[in-house]
């Protein structure tokens, strides 16, 4: 409830239907099984009202095709290739057999976080029909309620035809930080080498592209998301995060700082039963001519 002075009022029974959906707790097991990517696939097909079969299906036929990737759907891919080597009982521990089963562990984890969640329905037709973007963003809503903030999810811009950003913290009151997600392709897993001049150039790139989405009107955080397997890209994309912000950032006032959620690594493991882990980084770097005082807390 609002009144005419911006007095927001609530009670803990509000506060706690409105965080509960999206708590952190544990995790559920998943084990890698054709019955189970099976149901994994219908269940998603059945949120999104029926977008992620089509996907499913021409997936297939690129896998059958011997056709690397299939960038359409990143997720479909992965439970195609990987029920395919089930069904060959040769589990392909490759680079595209590991971030296939990145791809669904990484699923597996945002589904369970946010399927309560009033808008669901809604995001998973975002993850049929942009499902790296849409991973990328809620992994940053994760992160950042896990970390104290009050996020919230910007579905719908509030004028007919405006450029919305993804994502919402409110700060207070009627005070909001928006975040603006990109996930650019040339920060996919499939370039194995992305140089410093490439990095660079993505990153000025999303920061033009975030324009009328991210300004002084609507302050907020630019996240770019990769996939980048290299070791020494995660080093090298926060240098080059610094110096585009000292360099350019006087031209991005409104935008508080550069974040990026990043694949770091995927291991595996063998006991009775094959256990995977998929880590994800996190950092974000500070514009130094953000336009007033900075919220971003960084450690």
């Amino acid at each position: 409830m609002t009144n005419e002075k911006d007095v927001v009022m609530t009670c803990d029974q509000e506060l706690e239907k409105v965080y509960k959906p999206t708590a952190s707790r544990d995790k559920e097991p998943f084990e890698l099984t054709v019955e189970n990517l099976d149901k994994l696939s219908l269940e998603l097909d059945l949120l999104s009202g029926g977008g992620f079969q089509k996907h499913l299906d021409s997936a297939e036929r690129s896998i059958k095709h011997k056709n690397p990737y299939f960038r359409e759907n990143p997720l479909a891919w992965a439970i195609q290739l990987l029920k395919h080597q089930l069904a060959k009982e040769t589990i392909s521990l490759d680079r595209s057999g590991l971030v296939a089963i990145s791809m669904i562990q990484g699923y597996q984890d945002v589904l369970y976080r946010w399927r309560d969640h009033i808008h669901f329905p809604s995001m998973a037709k975002e993850l049929c029909g942009y499902f790296y973007h849409s991973l990328i963003q809620l992994i940053s809503a994760s992160y950042l309620m896990d970390h104290g903030n009050n996020i919230a999810l910007n579905l719908t811009s509030d004028e007919e035809g405006e450029r919305s950003a993804d994502l919402y913290l409110k700060l207070s009151g009627r005070d909001k930080l928006f975040i603006e997600v990109k996930a650019p392709e040339s920060f996919e897993w499939t370039n194995e080498q992305v140089g410093n001049g490439k990095i660079k150039k993505t990153i000025e790139k999303c920061l033009s592209k975030s324009r009328g989405q991210l300004d002084e009107i609507k302050p907020g955080i630019l996240i770019i998301g990769t996939s980048c397997l290299s070791p020494e890209f995660l080093p090298e994309i926060e240098r080059t995060v610094k110096k585009v912000l000292k360099n350019k950032g006087r031209s991005y006032s409104g935008v508080a700082g550069i974040g990026v959620v990043g694949l770091e690594s995927i291991s595996s493991g063998f006991g009775a039963a094959s256990k995977f882990s998929t880590s994800y980084k996190v950092f974000v770097s500070r514009n130094p001519y953000y336009f007033t005082e900075n919220p971003i807390v960084t450690t």
